[in-house]
């Protein structure tokens, strides 16, 4: 990981999206950590905010073929479930647990593409209508999906860094985004023979998975911070915009190569 270790010319440095997301990966697993999931889903007549509590458990540090997952969704040999289930406003905003912060992952989903989503992204208001039979169907195969195949498949395919390897904010394109796959693709042989096949599995599959390009049907990341259970779901729910912190999918490497 620590090859992978890049700083831009605007002195911020970081660690690729896929590598560094393996380490995070396995140390929340490790510690049995729990998000809070911000699915905002598009249907035909608006969107809609659902919330789900999600946890993470180390299954196995040495996990092969006999686990009956694909080699892609071990990477390093770490096998690592998830639980998941929806949460209401009343769990968000019962004064038990107020203090603790969570990690918080905001994300889109709509049945369609990326460029489905940006047409409708500004200009859809909140559907306020909450047995919407579209949303609930959303909501069912959101909680039987694999929410770690298809983080695995959302950080393959995101950009290995949000400026390319020499540091050059302006070089963005398909070129930066080739040599910096090339670059780091030898790091991970290097340091762990066929990781850069599980990488490029995933990367392959996150249309498949639906978390980017031509199908963002189950769920696209979008933004990850710290906060509280209350006041992310104040945010939400009184938020004038679709989301209280937005920002294009494109520039989260959602559209790269």
């Amino acid at each position: 990981m620590v090859d992978t270790f890049k700083t831009s010319s605007k002195n911020v440095s970081c660690v690729s999206t896929y590598v560094g997301w393996l380490a995070i990966r396995e140390l929340w697993a490790r510690d049995g950590y729990s998000l809070i999931y911000v699915d905002r889903h598009f249907c035909d007549n608006g969107y809609h905010s659902n919330f789900f509590l999600v946890t993470f458990r180390l299954e196995s540090t040495d996990a092969g073929t006999e686990s009956g997952r694909p080699v892609h969704c071990r990477p390093l040999r770490h096998q690592v479930g998830w639980t998941m289930e929806q949460v209401d406003q009343d769990w968000l905003f019962d004064e038990h647990g107020q203090g603790r912060p969570y990690v918080v992952v905001t994300g889109n989903s709509i049945n369609g593409s990326y460029n489905d989503y940006m047409r409708v992204a500004h200009a859809s208001e909140r559907h306020q209508v909450s047995d919407c039979a579209e949303n609930e169907a959303h909501v069912e195969s959101f909680l039987a999906h694999d929410p770690d195949r298809l983080a695995l498949a959302f950080f393959g395919h995101h950009r290995h860094y949000t400026f390319d390897s020499s540091g050059k904010e302006d070089c963005k394109g398909p070129a930066s985004v080739e040599a910096d796959n090339k670059t780091v693709a030898g790091y991970m042989d290097r340091a762990f023979p066929g990781l850069v096949d599980s990488w490029s599995a995933s990367h392959e599959e996150a249309a498949d998975v639906g978390t980017a390009g031509a199908s963002l049907h189950m769920f696209a990341w979008q933004h990850c911070f710290a906060e509280t259970k209350g006041r992310i779901a104040r945010l939400v729910y009184d938020a004038k915009d679709t989301l209280p912190i937005s920002a294009p999918l494109s520039r989260l490497g959602a559209m790269s190569a």
